[in-house]
């Protein structure tokens, strides 16, 4: 954080070489962090804000933002310039001054420059990406090879392999499969089939061209009748 808050003081100290801060960020959204953490809560609350309403197409009303209950901001210690960006008050001015900073403990020079928002409708929310812009996107991912874009565990690697298995599924499922290197052995006068290769292929013409993208080998056990008793399929 940029700052540092102080609830027993109702401050916010300005960290040691920061010369900006932004209202937005570096306040309001570190304070709800802080009040959050630990007991902080237990404190009066330092900021409260208004706006941020759409008005047309992205736009939307610059947020303004209220010092509460007496929080005031500190300056670090050193002669510098301190740039606050954004719109930024006191709530009820009448009791707490109007002023939102607080001299330095040192005797030090510091200006204070407040960079607030004139127009009311400048800031942009959303993120001005039209309908076809989202539909060119989605298009983009749809058409998009898997090819290079499949690191481990990405979902491209995930939709890659699932493609392989799918095409080993219907390899395995009698089609575009070869069975080739066949050993036979003569079990109570029956030639069995014990050991086998299978190829499988993605398509008919791989399969005629003899490009296969899995293999397996089949072994099978034969009681003394020549009855199979176990089949295995090992992938290579």
């Amino acid at each position: 954080m940029r700052v540092t808050f102080d609830g027993a003081a109702k401050l916010i100290i300005v960290n040691d070489g920061v010369v900006s801060l932004d209202i937005q960020v570096d306040l309001y959204s570190n304070w709800k962090v802080w009040v959050e953490d630990n007991d902080n809560a237990k404190y009066l609350a330092a900021l409260r804000t208004v706006g941020g309403d759409p008005t047309v197409g992205v736009k939307s009303v610059a947020p303004y933002f209220f010092l509460m209950n007496g929080w005031k901001i500190r300056p670090y210690e050193g002669n510098h310039t301190l740039i606050i960006t954004g719109n930024l008050f006191v709530d009820e001015p009448e009791t707490y001054g109007s002023n939102i900073t607080v001299t330095t403990i040192g005797d030090y020079q510091v200006l204070v420059n407040m960079a607030t928002t004139s127009d009311a409708i400048t800031i942009l929310s959303g993120s001005g990406v039209t309908t076809q812009d989202k539909q060119d996107i989605i298009n983009g991912v749809w058409d998009e090879r898997t090819v290079g874009h499949s690191p481990p565990d990405s979902f491209g690697e995930i939709v890659e392999r699932t493609e392989s298995r799918v095409k080993r599924v219907a390899g395995l499922s009698q089609e575009n499969f070869r069975l080739c290197n066949q050993v036979y052995q003569t079990i109570n006068g029956r030639e069995c089939l014990t050991h086998a290769r299978v190829k499988i292929y993605e398509d008919a013409e791989d399969l005629e061209n003899d490009v296969p993208f899995g293999e397996y080998l089949t072994e099978s056990g034969y009681d003394s009748k020549g009855n199979c008793i176990s089949y295995v399929v090992k992938r290579l």
